[in-house]
């Protein structure tokens, strides 16, 4: 049985993030990438590391005991370490184009009921994921964020790695895996507007700028057939400068999944899917005129599961990026 959670995580020069999520604490993930632009003819290079923990068993919305559930896989842990390398960059004043390659780590494990007797089965896996392609057209010069639309579209590459083994030399189910062998493509849409002109701690005046979005993904048919859900999510996000260099960063984001589709594995897909809100907090500086680093945090409001899957327990994330 695939379990499935939800993670938040910042891709791009100097956004807050929007959020996605994964099956059995896979980032398949194409870490979702923010509708962001940067100076006209300018590259940013960023490195973001994220931590994402999974240790409790939801059935619905409430917590269960793995020892207790019949399912022929009980979930019980399962953590994720990523690091994505993201690539941006300006062609003019209204149209960007970046590319997200993660490399994953992923400890995985679950009780297998196998005819009255519980094995235990992990995984400790490491691999290239999937790699992201996005171009982003905006209507609006980058500083004036009053009735900005921005339209974005994305394909997945299926670069990623998709027959690790364990130790036992058994193959991870196909959501364990680092990359899902599908082709997928994702539409966004964007509304930014100025909500109010504020003091930061400078003495200076600045815009509180607030962004509005909608994306849906399509999941395409992957490794052994298998097809994640698509995927449907809705955000507001801000950002509060507190000085000339630095700003805190926060959202509120909701998603919806489909049930999977599972193709020739033989898997029940009764325990995919669902829905989820996530807040998130975090804080940007500049060390230099050309170097940012940011760190964040990321709290689960409410988490809704198909069946028995894995909720999240915590999402941690820095990095730094680099604009040429």
């Amino acid at each position: 049985m695939k379990s499935r959670h939800f993670l938040a995580t910042v891709l791009l020069c100097g956004t807050v993030a929007t959020a996605v999520h994964a099956s059995c604490g896979t980032a398949s993930c194409p870490l979702e990438p923010n509708t962001g632009f940067l100076p006209v003819g300018n590259w940013c290079i960023s490195t973001q590391y994220t931590y994402i923990g999974q240790s409790h068993l939801l059935a619905g919305n409430t917590d269960i005991d793995p020892q207790t559930s019949t399912q022929h896989h009980a979930e019980l842990e399962t953590y994720n370490r990523i690091l994505m390398t993201s690539v941006s960059y300006q062609f003019n004043g209204s149209f960007s184009v970046d590319m997200n390659i993660p490399y994953i780590w992923r400890k995985h494990s679950h009780i297998h009921n196998h005819h009255g007797a519980k094995l235990l089965d992990t995984w400790d896996i490491a691999g290239l994921g999937d790699t992201w392609i996005n171009g982003q057209y905006r209507t609006q010069d980058p500083l004036n964020w009053k009735n900005q639309w921005v339209v974005g579209l994305g394909i997945k590459a299926a670069t990623g790695a998709t027959r690790l083994k364990n130790q036992e030399n058994q193959e991870a189910e196909v959501p364990v895996q680092p990359g899902s062998g599908s082709t997928d493509y994702r539409l966004t849409l964007q509304y930014r507007f100025a909500a109010a002109t504020i003091r930061n701690l400078d003495g200076l005046f600045a815009e509180l700028p607030m962004q509005l979005t909608a994306r849906y993904t399509w999941n395409g048919v992957g490794t052994d057939s298998w097809k994640n859900g698509d995927e449907l999510s809705a955000a507001v996000t801000t950002q509060w400068p507190l000085t000339r260099t630095a700003q805190v960063e926060a959202g509120i984001l909701a998603k919806y999944q489909k049930t999977a589709q599972p193709g020739t594995t033989g898997e029940s897909v009764s325990s995919t899917g669902g829905k989820s809100v996530i807040a998130n907090l975090g804080y940007q500086t500049a060390l230099t005129p050309n170097l940012n680093w940011s760190i964040s945090g990321y709290l689960p409001l409410y988490q809704y599961v198909n069946g028995q899957q894995l909720g999240v327990d915590s999402i941690i994330q820095t990095g730094f990026e680099w604009m040429l």
